[in-house]
């Protein structure tokens, strides 16, 4: 029955998957409304200018293999000790690596492909270096290296996501990539949110939920529509 048992979980996976797609609809109609509305572009000069120059830099030396594999792991490891699990081993080799751990679960699998841990890194530098110092003339700085670093995790999730990867077989790779897109687009929409003078977090929420709601509300009527004809 262990067949039967996989079908099912696959089945439900699928489902989850689908119930979600609105949501990645919504939040994809709120980023798109936020930087066509309500961002000032020239306040985001330095991050646009950051994530081209690392865009050149990737299309002259193509992909840093190495840097990422170590990065990717070390995301695995920051995950694991943030759910309260050990690391057991760590290991890099040529074209990969692994990590041992004594707890796992589909948050830890799959936050190297939306955790971008130089940008966090970079933005909590900056907010705590500002309790010391005066930051603010180094504000176009960090929004230089916060979109180049952004770019950096995401031309090489896109391309590591051409590969098969063995951290989507818990969630499996449709749900996966769901999840993966929904993290991203959230994660980038804070980030543009805090890097922008012209718009808030608070904003970039309400139209969050409404083109969300939206999205489900004619998700249902598309799937009621579909189950009227069917039974016709």
């Amino acid at each position: 029955m262990a067949w039967f048992k996989n079908i099912c979980l696959s089945f439900l996976k699928i489902l989850l998957a689908v119930a979600l797609t609105p949501l990645a609809c919504g939040l994809s109609v709120a980023l798109y409304k936020s930087v066509s509305t309500y961002f000032d572009v020239y306040s985001l000069m330095p991050f646009i200018f950051g994530f081209f120059s690392y865009l050149l830099i990737y299309a002259v030396f193509q992909q840093p293999i190495r840097t990422y594999v170590f990065t990717h792991e070390l995301v695995h490891v920051i995950w694991v000790f943030l759910f309260g699990g050990k690391v057991k081993g760590f290991k890099l080799h040529k074209n990969g690596g692994s990590v041992k751990v004594t707890k796992s679960n589909f948050v830890i699998e799959l936050a190297p492909y939306f955790f971008p841990l130089y940008c966090v890194l970079v933005i909590f530098l900056y907010l705590f270096l500002d309790i010391f110092f005066e930051m603010k003339p180094y504000w176009k700085l960090m929004s230089f290296l916060v979109g180049f670093m952004w770019a950096f995790h995401f031309t090489i999730t896109l391309y590591v996501l051409t590969k098969e990867q063995t951290d989507f077989q818990g969630p499996g790779v449709v749900l996966s990539l769901v999840i993966v897109y929904i993290s991203n687009v959230a994660i980038l929409s804070l980030m543009l949110c805090f890097l922008s003078k012209s718009t808030s977090f608070e904003i970039f929420f309400r139209d969050s939920i409404n083109y969300s709601v939206k999205s489900y509300s004619q998700f249902i009527n598309a799937c009621s529509q579909l189950f009227e004809r069917t039974n016709l």
